[in-house]
This record gives C-alpha cells, sequence and structure tokens, in this order.
C-alpha cells in the first residue's frame, strides 16, 4: 500500500536520484520514487565516465555501505573516444601515456616545443611509460577519496586537486596551459583548431560549451583528457540500486504526474497517472535535463543548446572506420553557432547521433532537420570513402542540454571558477501567470558547478549532510 504522505518525491530514474533517495532514507525520510519515461540525462551528462568519477562513487559505497558502489567497475564498459575538429582526429580513452602521446601528435606545438627536454629525457623510456600510467592513477585514486571524504561543492578549489598531483603531470600541464596565456596569434588556423579541440572537450566533460574560464576547469578538462574513458551500464547498476532503494523502505512507481496542486508556493499534492491517484509530498526534487511538464518551468538565465537524434546507416560495414567508438565533432566555423557540435556512438553499419542546436522560442527540430543532416552528412564523408551512401533514418527529440560558457576570456590569475546559482522553478499557471515555487529542487545540468558530472555527484553528495 502506497503511503500517501512523503517527505521527498523523487521525479525521474536514474542511479544519482537512487543515490540521493538512500541517503534521504538512511536519515528516516519517506520516499517515493517516480519513473516518468520523459524525465532523464542522457548519454554525456550522466553516462561518460573516467576514473575520478569512478574513484568518487566507489568511496561513496565504502564508506556508506552501498554495495553496487563498491563494485561499480563490473558496471562501466570501456569505449574509444574520438574528438574531430576539421580534419584533426584526436582518438583518446585508453591508457593515460596512450592519451598523452595522442594528445602530443596531434597538437605537438602545445607539448613538445615546452616539454623536449621531459620527453626526451622521460616519456621515451617503456619503464617510464608504465611508472606514468601507474602515478596517474593513484593521483586519481587518492583524489577521488579526498573529494568524497572531506570536500564539498564550496569549498572544491583548484588547490585539491593541485597539491597531490605528481609533478610530471604539472609539468605537462604547464606547457599545455602556456597557450592560453601567451600572447600568439589569433587568426591563425592552427590555434584555432586547437582551441576547438578544447571547446568540444568542455562541452563532453563539463557539460558546458566555451574556450574561456579559470584555470581550475582547464585542468579539470586535461585530467579529462588524460584519462580512460568508460560509458555506465546504467540499468544493470539501477536494478541492484532500486532495490536497495525497496529494502529500505523507499517507494518506487513507473507512471507519470497527471497534475500538480501547490499552495502559496509550496507543494500541497499532486496526481500520478495510475490508480494511485493522490499524493501530497513534502518536497519534491526533479531529476531530468530539463522539465518536460509544460505546467514546470526550470527557469534559468544562461543560453543553453537542446539535441535531436538521428539515427544513421551506411552502406558499408565500419566503413567510417570509428566501430565501437563514441565521436565528437565539429569545425571551428561552427562554434557559436546555431549547431555547434554533434556526438555520435558508431557500430557496424550503424551510427546514432545526438545533435545540439540552440534553444529559441518556437524553435522545432522540424525547422531545421534538413539543414542539420547536411552539416552531419559533410562530416561523415570526410570520415569514409566518396563512394559511400549515407541514409538517415528516424528521428527524435534528445534529453541532453548543453550550457553556453561564460564570455569573459582566461585571464592568468583567474584560478577558481565560481559557483552557479541554481535555476528558479516556476509553475506556469496559464502563458501569462506563472510564480516561483518552494520546496522544489531542480537536480541537473543547469545547476551543476564548474565540473561537469563530478560537480553533480559532489553537489548531490552533500544533501546528506542536509537531509
Amino acid at each position: 500500500m502506497l503511503n500517501k504522505d512523503v517527505d521527498v518525491f523523487c521525479l525521474g530514474k536514474s542511479y544519482l536520484s537512487f543515490l540521493y533517495s538512500l541517503s534521504l532514507l538512511k536519515k528516516g525520510k519517506k520516499v517515493l520514487l517516480v519513473h516518468d519515461h520523459k524525465h532523464g540525462y542522457g548519454q554525456m551528462h550522466a553516462k561518460s565516465f573516467g576514473p575520478l568519477e569512478q574513484h568518487v562513487l566507489q568511496t561513496w559505497g565504502a564508506d556508506r555501505e552501498i554495495k553496487p558502489l563498491i563494485n561499480l567497475a563490473d558496471y562501466l564498459t570501456p569505449k574509444p573516444l574520438v574528438f574531430i575538429i576539421d580534419n584533426i582526429q584526436v582518438k583518446l580513452g585508453g591508457g593515460p601515456f596512450q592519451n598523452l602521446f595522442e594528445l602530443m601528435r596531434k597538437f605537438p606545438g602545445y607539448f613538445y616545443s615546452h616539454s623536449k627536454t621531459l620527453w626526451n629525457d622521460y616519456l621515451t623510456r617503456a619503464e617510464s611509460r608504465a611508472e606514468f600510467d601507474a602515478e596517474f592513477n593513484q593521483y586519481v585514486a587518492r583524489l577521488g577519496r579526498t573529494l568524497f571524504r572531506f570536500k564539498t561543492e564550496q569549498n572544491l578549489s583548484y588547490n585539491v586537486f593541485f597539491q597531490d598531483c605528481p609533478k610530471i603531470i604539472l609539468d605537462l600541464f604547464q606547457s599545455f596551459s602556456q597557450f592560453f596565456f601567451s600572447s600568439r596569434d589569433l587568426d591563425s588556423l592552427e590555434n584555432w583548431r586547437f582551441r576547438g579541440f578544447i571547446y568540444l572537450a568542455r562541452g563532453y566533460y563539463q557539460n558546458k560549451l566555451s574556450i574561456t574560464g579559470s584555470l581550475f576547469e582547464l585542468f579539470h578538462t586535461f585530467i579529462s583528457l588524460l584519462s580512460p574513458h568508460y560509458i555506465l551500464q546504467e540499468e544493470q547498476l539501477n536494478i541492484e540500486l532500486l532495490n536497495l532503494h525497496l529494502q529500505m523502505g523507499g517507494k518506487y512507481k513507473d507512471t507519470f504526474v497527471k497534475d500538480w496542486v501547490f499552495h502559496k508556493g509550496s507543494p500541497w499534492c499532486l496526481e500520478l497517472g495510475t490508480y494511485e491517484g493522490v499524493i501530497r509530498p513534502k518536497n519534491i526534487s526533479l531529476f531530468s535535463s530539463y522539465s518536460h511538464d509544460p505546467r514546470i518551468e526550470v527557469d534559468s538565465s544562461r543560453q543553453y543548446y537542446r539535441s535531436f537524434v538521428q539515427n544513421v546507416s551506411f552502406s558499408h560495414e565500419n566503413v567510417h572506420g570509428q566501430n565501437g567508438a563514441r565521436v565528437v565533432c565539429s569545425r571551428v566555423d561552427h562554434m557559436g553557432t546555431n549547431c555547434p557540435l554533434w556526438y555520435g556512438d558508431f557500430a557496424g553499419k550503424m551510427a546514432k547521433i545526438e545533435t545540439f542546436y540552440i534553444n529559441q522560442i518556437g524553435l522545432k527540430k522540424e525547422f531545421i532537420q534538413n539543414e542539420f543532416c547536411s552539416l552531419i552528412e559533410k562530416d561523415l564523408k570526410q570520415l569514409m570513402p566518396k563512394n559511400e551512401k549515407i541514409h538517415f533514418l528516424d528521428c527524435f527529440d534528445g534529453v541532453e542540454i548543453l550550457k553556453l560558457g561564460r564570455s569573459k576570456i582566461l585571464e592568468k590569475n583567474k584560478v577558481e571558477a565560481p559557483l552557479i546559482k541554481g535555476p528558479k522553478i516556476l509553475h506556469k499557471i496559464n502563458p501569462s501567470e506563472q510564480y516561483r515555487l518552494k520546496k522544489v529542487q531542480y537536480l541537473g545540468p543547469y545547476s551543476e558547478g564548474p565540473l561537469g558530472l563530478l560537480s553533480s555527484i559532489i553537489s548531490l553528495k552533500d544533501q546528506y549532510l542536509y537531509a
């Protein structure tokens, strides 16, 4: 029998919402988690992992006795990650040294010219390559434990990442970061391609489209580029977390919200689409990229990009040369436009491609689909023979969003990234009448900090302290 009075109503099923509910249940709260299929985060925001996020969550599992998190490695699948900017392909996602070698090979002017001695004396020896991998892996493991046990979103800083970092990685980062503080000619195509690569990397790792920011954000980007790349098999993990949720007394329903009622800006009751009828929650937490309900609006002052998904087929097997890889693609002249980038998962004769477009009032994917398909086709043709045929199949709305970064230039004395002010949650009674809601919490990309998924995990961990 479903208890109609709950302390927290969680809308959206993901491992993040389950971790939140488990923290609340441990505090003795009554929690109802509803899986509405319209709400979700998508592949890029919550399911793309590096070892740093892995170690934070594994520490979470060890310290709070959540067995599925302790065994998180069982749910992670390695996946090659390819960034394409113009005609440059950067193939990452392997071991730390392998990724470093690829970065030095594709952008030698931003590494090798500042690191000749380092390269010749250290990284060319086989034993040093193994040593580099071991040092890097030990560093991110220590950092992951430190972040979970001793840091909050408020005191997450560059110094936390810097203080225990091996000297070899700091030396390499100095070479990597010097470009941003130099007086190099910004009209150079080579420099703009490197900036375009950083633009893609920050979009993927930090859910933000920008070539500007702080030294802290740039260092996190660098660590992410050196890291192995994994995809979380979330459905399997969610089965285990759901079992824990139910064992601890939590409630779960696969349904949707039929109606919302608020009184003086606070939750009064809501009606589910199943026979349970009316639920009376004290608080509501939304776990989704954005609200798919026209009556509940996540109001952010920042510009953002929405997405649509396009399935694509090819005439021949693996003709694109990216079989099993995830490809993130853009061009220098696409940066800052209505279609800044796309990413896709390639397998055999098929690819599932998600394209981002600027959010505008009244703009539908049908208005821009043909134009964007032409852009994608142009990009795909550079990966395959001229006579290869590309077929665009079904298309549907995606759930991903990307934020637009700040416009201020990256300055050498800009070390830390500012905390992000969360968006307002509005109840829209009609097109001309709306008001701000209280006790309604949004936990998604709009409100996350500067480090993408890592910031979201740290923020979610902090909720336990105030539950």
